[in-house]
Parts: structure tokens; C-alpha cells; sequence
């Protein structure tokens, strides 16, 4: 390790010893790790229905003061949520929410290395969750363990056979992480994991280099994060055949072993099981990727990397489209019944393929044409990894510009992120922008806080830094759950994630720092009647539940990249900052029409003023000499159908200036709802799309679900509605009522899948006024991602 200057050891976990029985967190939503001292600082206070907050020093002193947001509904948790806010206290140190009458908070604490524990606790569960090496007392402590899957004598079964490896030959495959609570390895899954992680390297050297975390290979001249990154990757190269360059899907046991410790399971025989084209294609861009980002510390082994991706391009070039499934038992060789991860759409892994091998060769041919930037892909998940060539591709941009269109890639990088931003801003009870409640969706999270990293360092607008942190916030504790989801970490933290060495090594609670898979709104066929029927709630703290409480790295790298990547440009803006600091953490505020009045905190330790040049902006007060917050008011109605603009500008005396943008939306007569937008909903769940436009629709719509609305309708008239829907194979009918009276109805015809979209259209009137309309399923079974309201005339127009 290069430049080291801190200094980790892992020997107990971090939790304050305090029963998880009935605790404050029921009314108390918050990071339970605590907050740095120039960022937001937000806790979700639930079902209180009070109207004043107050911040206690270890000295029971009442430190600060506030009043508590108006009480909102979140129907995806049952509750009334309102928002503690006191940015704008900085004062170091530990204290406690009290709300006079209901609860108090468990300590927390404000500081600079607030995530210090934790965030080195997430990276190091990676060294903890090793194959093929003991783990020793002085790397791990309490979770030292005996090596397992030493994987030297691996079987090739006949699916696996190539041109000159036949079955029941005898391979090596050392190394490597395993993957979830099992004892398995797999390609494509370590695909998008190796990749975020190389990207959060990429993106945050400086500061990772400075880091290490007390792992075998600390004192090398590599970076710790590398080091284990390349525990990885050598595995992941043992796994391609050397004779045609196709990479094997994962080296496995014929079945899930029980909760045992690795040297227990290591009895097992293990085997290489068929290539496949998403194995191939995750390979090709991960050592591409590899090949860049080693290339400095190892060139020999980036030029290895480099080698074998193009081979498995070649490959897959050769086998377009062979979708894995585990095979039969054949002869003497068993059935496989491991996990699958059986993706049957490549279009996504091999775009990100080519635009990681046109990084690394500069080579238009063939890879520049096969990158495709038409399609959104969506938050990066195992099976859809079609945005991590964007992240690539606008982190070299200059090097690609004369091939790739490198305007669209920043374009579709920030279309996905100001959606989930605003959903954030307007729509979540909690203030944080989780929209996905479907099987892992912690790492869904951790993806979109990854999103919103990109975005802060496209436009370096702090709104976007600020969804990053709620992000992590909702990890650490700010949720309908009441737990950090990270284990050992937090006052009420997980600590029975389904995770073999965990469940295997008789110590009380989990092995820490693993992040559990989280709320599942989906079907569950485990731990039966134990969960709650609001998806954001639908989490059980217990083995059994592989379906919200298992672990998996890929959940765990974007939560790394996320968590890190946080502090690296928290710091930045701290050192960049004059000696006297004074900035806001808002970029741009954004003004409904009806709306005159919000607050925003300044942070400082300098006198400053702060002023607009616009008649329709003011703000009070105009000047300040510390922390506080600044209240911007409309003076008057936005009389036009566009959005207006206008900026606030913060000074201080010695010449530093910051501009904060604020635009008032006006009378518009056309607009888009976002199904995903609701107030209220009944039964539906939302996901990722892949409609133009990305973001999210709803969907798992069945028959009486419903979802509620605010519309503003600037103008009387009548409206055409352009509804944006797919079904793969039911006929549905969504109708639009308000007060009970029906305004629109259409019929749902099958598209042929879930995301093959077609627009609907009808017409509805609408007297002037802002509406909480109900649209109701009245036959389920469909998609809907958006409708357009455009104006068609003053008049009352027939159907």
C-alpha cells in the first residue's frame, strides 16, 4: 500500500449496547452512524404528530431548535412521516434528537469521521468474504476462520467441455469472493461487481490511495482496494478456457451446502459449469477495464487482462446468444442446482464490453458501432449492465469523442438521475429516493446513489450530492424498517443476515459490514408469516430470509463506491473552500406554481450576504455571519406557460461566490405525470424501465389497485391524454376518476412484454384548479410508465 496514512483493524464489531427491543427508533428515523458537520442532517419522525424538535448535548443542554415539517403520508410504509431538518447545526460533537412528550433519539454523532468505522467496515467485508485463504485473527480478530474451497482440483463437467478440455478434466480456480450467503463463484455476477469497484477507484483515487483497511497485501505498493479487487480477478482468469477464450459461468458446488463455515463445506466436490455469452461479455469488460486501471501498478498482468478480454469478446462474437441454465445430471456427473444468474438478453453486456475495449485499444473496429446509446438501460443490475458503459465512457470521454456521441452519453446519465431526484424532492414522505422494493433492493440503492455521484460530477450541482447522502442516510437507518441494514453498525442494526460464515461461526449477530438485501415488496416463499404487507416495511431480520436478509457482492460494491465516494467529494469541497467557509448544499431550488416560499441552509463561518437580481426572487435575511437557514419567496405569480429561471448569489468578503438557480414553473398547459409520482397507491410496486426517457414505471398492477395524484390544471379545458403502457399478455382497463366521477377510462391491449411500450390516447375536460385524482385499475395485469396532458381547446369537447 502506497502513501498510507490510515490505519484499520476489524476486531469487534461497532454497536451501542442498548436493548433492540422497543427503542426510540419507532419514532426516530435516522443515519444511525451520525452526519458531517457541512452537509444536511435530516431524521424522519414518525407517526408524532407533534410540531417541534430539539438537539440535546451529552450535557442535556438544548443546543437547537426547529419545527417539524407537516406530517405526509407514505402508502408504501402505512405511515405519517415528518422531517427534522437541522442542517445547519455543525457544532462537532454527540447529542440526541428529542421530540418534547414523545421520544428521544440514541446518540449520535456530528463529525467529519462520522462514517470513518463503518465505511472501512463495508469495504473490508470483501477480505472477510475470501475463498481460498485462512483468515487470520491479526486481519479479521474475532471473525478469523480456517480457509475453505481451496479450488485446485475443479471438475469440468460436459457442459464446460471446449476444443481441447474435456469432461472430467481437472482445473484450477484459487481465489476469488464468494458471492452471497453461499460457498459459490460466479462471472456474471462478479461482473458488475469488479466493475463499480474499479470504477470507484477510477473516479476516486487520490483518495483511495491514501486508505488502507489491514488486509494481508496492505504493506505492497498497490492500493488496498486493488489488492482486493485482483483477489477477483485472478480467479475470474482461471476461469476462461485458454483454448477458445469462452469463460465457464462459475465454479460451484452441485448444491447449496447448509449454514456451515468453509473448511466444513470444502468437502464438496466442485465444478466448472458451461460457458455462456453474458459470462463471456461481463469477462471482456472487466478486464478491459482492469487493463486500464492496473496498467499503472502491474503492467504485465494489465496486459494479461487485456489478452483474455479480447478472447472472450472473439467468443462471443462466435456465440451471440447462449443464455445459461444449470445443467442435468449427465451420467456420472450430478445435476446443478446452484444459482443460475441466467441472463438471456446481451445487448447490455455487450455494449458495456466494446466501449470498455474501445477505452483500452483505441480501436474503432469492431467495437465502436456495437456501444449503443439508444436504449436506457437503466440502474446497473447483474442482468442489465448497459449504464456501466456510460459511466466508463464519460470518464473518457475526450479519448472516445471522435467515435461516440459523448453529449448523449452525459445526457442519459443525467435523464436517469434528475427523475430519481425529483421523485426524492417531491414525492417520498422520508426524503430519500427509494423507489424499488423488489428482491435486493438496498443494492438497487446503492446503485442510484452511484447515479447520483455521476451526476454531481457532471454537473457539480449539490442537489445530486445531497441525494447521494439521503441514499446512504436510507441505508444507515432512515427507513420504515427502523435498522441500518449494515451489520454491527447502528443502534438497532441487522444481525442475522443469511450469510453461511455468519450463521457457521457461533458468534452472536453477523460477521460486519455487509449490507442485507432489504425490503421486498415481491412474492416470498421464506420465513412464512413474519412479513409486513407495505413493501417498504417488508423486511425480516432472520436467516431465513434469503429474500430481504441475504448478502451479496453485488449489492455490496455499489454500496462502497457509494459510502466512499461520498466522503472523497465531501472532502473536496471542504479543502477547496476558502479558510472562512460559507456555501449552501442546494444548487437549484425549483418552485411549483402555487408554491412562494422555501428555506434552504447556508453553511458558514464567515460573515456573507446572499441577494437576487431578480423583482420576483426575495430573500431573508439578505446577509449573516454563521450557519442558518435562508427562507427564498416568490413575490409574484409566474404569469407565462414556460418555466422562468433565476439564480441567488452568496458572497463573502474575500471574493468567494456561489450561484444557486431557481426556476418557478408557470401556467403550463402540456405536461407529463410520472406513474411512479403518486401520493398514495394501493397495491402496485414500481421498477426500472427501459422506455425512452429511463426512470421508473409501475407495475405488478392488479385488479382494484389504485394510485392518488396531485395534477395542476392551469387552464380550463379539454385535454388529450397520451398514456404510456405494455402488458405482455392480459387485456387491462385504467380509469381516472375524481370525487367519483369517471374523467377518463382506456383499454390496455397485450404489447407482447413488460417493457414493449404503446401510447394510449384519450380525452378528458378539466375546470381550472389543482386536482388529487385516483386512477384506478379496474383490470390489472399491465405496465404503465406515463401520461401526457395536452391542451386541445377551452371548449367542451365529445369523447
Amino acid at each position: 500500500m502506497r502513501f498510507v496514512v490510515i490505519a484499520f483493524v476489524l476486531l469487534i464489531f461497532h454497536s451501542t449496547c442498548i436493548s433492540q427491543t422497543q427503542t426510540p427508533t419507532q419514532y426516530i428515523r435516522m443515519n444511525q452512524m451520525g452526519f458531517l458537520p457541512y452537509a444536511p442532517k435530516i431524521a424522519a419522525i414518525v407517526d408524532a404528530n407533534a410540531h417541534v424538535f430539539e438537539i440535546v448535548n451529552a450535557k442535556k443542554q438544548v443546543v437547537y431548535k426547529g419545527t417539524l415539517s407537516k406530517a405526509k403520508e407514505w402508502s408504501q410504509s402505512g405511515e405519517k412521516i415528518q422531517i427534522a431538518d437541522f442542517s445547519t447545526f455543525t457544532k462537532p460533537g454527540m447529542y440526541t434528537i428529542r421530540i418534547p412528550n414523545v421520544a428521544e433519539s440514541y446518540e449520535f454523532s456530528i463529525s467529519n469521521t462520522a462514517f470513518y468505522n463503518v465505511n472501512n467496515a463495508i469495504i473490508k467485508a470483501f477480505y472477510l468474504n475470501r475463498a481460498s485463504i485462512e483468515i487470520l485473527p491479526q486481519y479479521a480478530g474475532t471473525y478469523a476462520r480456517k480457509a475453505g474451497h481451496w479450488d485446485t482440483s475443479v471438475i469440468v463437467l460436459p457442459s464446460a467441455a471446449g476444443p481441447k478440455r474435456k469432461e472430467g478434466d481437472v482445473i484450477s480456480c484459487p481465489k476469488g469472493w464468494y458471492d452471497a450467503g453461499d460457498y459459490n463463484k460466479y462471472i456474471v455476477n462478479s461482473g458488475v461487481t469488479v466493475g463499480t469497484l474499479l470504477l470507484a477507484y477510477e473516479n476516486y483515487a487520490a483518495y483511495f490511495d491514501t486508505l488502507t483497511w489491514n488486509i494481508p497485501e496492505s504493506s505492497n505498493n498497490i492500493p488496498d482496494i486493488l489488492d482486493e479487487i485482483k483477489w477477483n480477478t485472478d480467479w475470474m482468469l482461471t476461469m476462461q478456457d485458454p483454448d477458445d477464450g469462452g469463460v465457464y459461468n462459475k465454479t460451484t458446488d452441485a448444491n447449496f451446502c447448509g449454514m456451515i463455515m468453509p473448511h466444513e463445506a470444502s468437502v464438496s466436490k466442485r465444478y466448472v459449469v458451461a460457458k455462456g455469452t453474458s459470462a463471456s461479455l461481463n469477462f471482456a469488460a472487466v478486464m478491459a477495464l482492469s487493463y486500464r486501471i492496473f496498467k499503472p501498478f502491474d503492467a504485465a498482468y494489465a496486459q494479461r487482462c487485456l489478452h483474455a478480454a479480447i478472447q472472450a469478446w472473439n467468443w462471443a462474437e462466435l456465440h451471440p446468444n447462449i443464455p445459461f441454465q444449470n445443467p442435468t445430471q449427465d451420467g456420472d456427473y450430478p445435476r446443478i442446482t446452484t444459482g443460475g444468474y441466467g441472463d438471456k438478453t446481451f445487448s447490455d453486456e455487450k455494449s458495456w464490453a466494446a466501449a470498455e475495449l474501445l477505452i483500452a485499444t483505441k480501436q474503432a473496429q469492431p467495437y465502436a458501432s456495437c456501444v449503443d446509446l439508444n436504449t436506457n438501460y437503466g440502474i446497473p443490475v447483474w442482468f442489465n449492465v448497459g449504464s456501466m458503459a456510460l459511466y466508463s465512457l464519460f470518464n473518457h470521454k475526450q479519448d472516445v469523442a471522435q467515435w461516440i456521441d459523448t453529449a448523449k452519453v452525459t445526457e442519459r446519465i443525467l435523464e436517469q438521475a434528475l427523475k430519481l431526484h425529483q421523485y426524492q424532492e417531491n414525492e417520498n414522505a422520508y426524503k430519500v429516493p427509494v423507489v424499488d422494493f423488489s428482491w435486493g433492493s438496498n443494492g438497487v440503492l446503492a446503485n442510484q446513489g452511484v447515479l447520483f455521484l455521476y451526476a454531481y460530477k457532471i454537473t457539480k450541482q449539490y442537489n445530486y450530492l445531497n441525494a447521494a447522502l439521503a441514499s446512504y442516510d436510507y441505508i444507515l437507518g432512515r427507513n420504515a424498517t427502523e435498522y441500518s441494514f449494515i451489520t454491527g453498525y447502528g443502534f438497532k442494526s441487522t444481525q442475522n443476515v443469511h450469510h453461511r460464515p455468519s450463521e457457521g461461526d457461533n458468534i452472536p449477530g453477523s460477521v460486519p459490514g455487509f449490507v442485507a438485501g432489504g425490503p421486498n415488496g415481491g412474492t416470498k416463499r421464506d420465513c412464512f408469516g413474519n412479513y409486513s404487507s407495505f413493501a417498504a416495511k417488508a423486511y425480516y431480520d432472520a436467516t431465513c430470509s434469503y429474500t430481504t436478509n441475504e448478502v451479496a457482492i453485488n449489492w455490496q460494491a455499489p454500496l462502497v463506491y457509494l459510502a466512499h465516494g461520498i466522503i472523497a467529494e465531501y472532502s473536496t469541497i471542504i479543502s477547496n473552500s476558502t479558510s472562512t467557509l460559507a456555501y449552501s448544499p442546494y444548487s437549484e431550488l425549483t418552485f411549483a406554481r402555487t408554491e412562494t416560499s422555501k428555506e434552504i441552509p447556508i453553511f458558514s463561518e464567515t460573515p456573507f450576504t446572499i441577494s437576487s437580481a431578480e423583482s420576483w426572487i426575495r430573500v431573508t435575511p439578505s446577509s449573516g455571519n454563521n450557519s442558518q437557514n435562508i427562507r427564498v419567496e416568490t413575490t409574484e405569480p409566474n404569469a407565462l406557460e414556460q418555466t422562468r429561471k433565476g439564480t441567488i448569489t452568496l458572497s463573502t468578503a474575500d471574493g468567494h461566490k456561489q450561484t444557486i438557480t431557481v426556476y418557478q414553473k408557470g401556467n403550463a398547459k402540456n405536461f407529463r405525470v410520472e406513474a411512479e409520482s403518486f401520493i398514495r397507491m394501493h397495491g402496485v410496486q414500481t421498477e426500472q424501465t427501459t422506455d425512452d426517457g429511463g426512470g421508473l414505471n409501475v407495475g405488478w398492477i392488479n385488479n382494484d389497485d389504485s394510485m392518488v395524484f396531485s395534477i395542476d390544471i392551469s387552464q380550463t379545458g379539454t385535454y388529450k391524454l397520451n398514456y404510456r403502457v405494455s402488458s405482455y399478455d392480459n387485456i387491462g382497463t385504467l380509469v381516472l376518476k375524481h370525487n367519483n366521477i369517471e374523467y377518463s377510462r382506456i383499454d390496455i391491449n397485450p404489447t407482447g412484454g413488460w417493457q414493449i411500450w404503446n401510447t394510449v390516447s384519450d380525452t378528458a375536460y378539466f375546470t381550472e384548479g389543482i386536482y388529487e385524482v385516483t386512477w384506478y385499475a379496474e383490470k390489472g395485469g399491465f405496465n404503465w410508465n406515463y401520461v401526457d396532458f395536452t391542451f386541445v381547446s377551452s371548449e367542451k369537447q365529445d369523447k
